[in-house]
């Protein structure tokens, strides 16, 4: 489970323009972003990422691992900078 919901967030910050677009909601993959690093227990960047390259990585070949060597330099810290915004947003209770 794990597995598919850190999948779930790379997805979206590759997408977040697409998946805010599409659900007519600006901020909608961030909100998701915060809420699935609160189940993954992650409360910062580099927790998602240490572990993203451990514990929620499956398979010896896993894309989650690979997804690090395919990138272009930038990605990770665009990528952080995204998880960074989602942990610092301000939601209703309910969320």
């Amino acid at each position: 489970m794990n597995h598919e919901i850190a999948r779930s967030i790379l997805m979206h910050w590759e997408r977040e323009a697409a998946i805010d677009a599409a659900v007519d909601t600006p901020g909608h993959s961030k909100a998701f972003a915060k809420r699935a690093l609160g189940l993954l227990e992650c409360t910062t960047p580099d927790d998602f990422v240490r572990e993203l390259r451990s514990r929620f990585s499956i398979y010896p070949d896993d894309e989650l691992v690979s997804w690090f060597s395919r990138s272009p330099p930038g990605d990770l810290l665009n990528f952080k900078a995204f998880l960074r915004a989602a942990l610092e947003l301000n939601e209703p209770a309910g969320g």
